[in-house]
């Protein structure tokens, strides 16, 4: 990715199947304060078949587990985010991937192994999904600290 460099990757598995593969690449070499000053990217290889209306499900999920530690929007708003999200991401199977792309106060766009899925326009959701996996009180803080390059808290 132009611009871009690598910061770590890590997998997640759910009692023992390997769900899918996680890379996270952003314009620093090292991540430190605020992620989203910059452009970040996210690329998940899927290693089961995940449809999209269950990609929603544990979005809404995640934000909720996220919400007494970030401010994640009202309802309404991340209502209308996942309705946007679930007319974009498409069903995966092994070895489909999703891409997204972080603009910094900006667009986030999703691609997926044809090109582009779609884009949510609203600066605020970026940052908000990504922190599914980037906030320190992530459901996944194994992932967080491989996707974050830390070789030694990483999976």
């Amino acid at each position: 990715m132009d611009g871009l460099a690598l910061n770590g990757t890590g997998s997640l598995s759910w009692f023992g199947l390997r769900i899918y593969d996680a890379a996270l690449w952003s314009e620093a070499q090292e991540l430190g304060g605020e992620i989203f000053d910059q452009r970040v990217a996210l690329r998940i290889q899927y290693h089961r078949s995940v449809d999209a209306e269950r990609l929603v499900r544990v979005t809404r999920e995640e934000w909720r587990n996220l919400d007494d530690h970030m401010e994640v929007p009202d309802q309404t708003r991340t209502e209308a985010w996942l309705a946007q999200a679930g007319s974009i991401w498409p069903d995966v199977g092994p070895g489909d991937f999703i891409l997204t792309i972080v603009e910094p106060d900006g667009e986030t766009r999703f691609y997926g192994p044809d090109g582009l899925l779609g884009v949510i326009d609203d600066p605020a959701f970026g940052p908000a999904f990504l922190s599914i996996w980037l906030h320190p009180r992530t459901s996944r803080p194994e992932l967080r600290s491989a996707l974050l390059g830390d070789p030694v808290n990483g999976a």
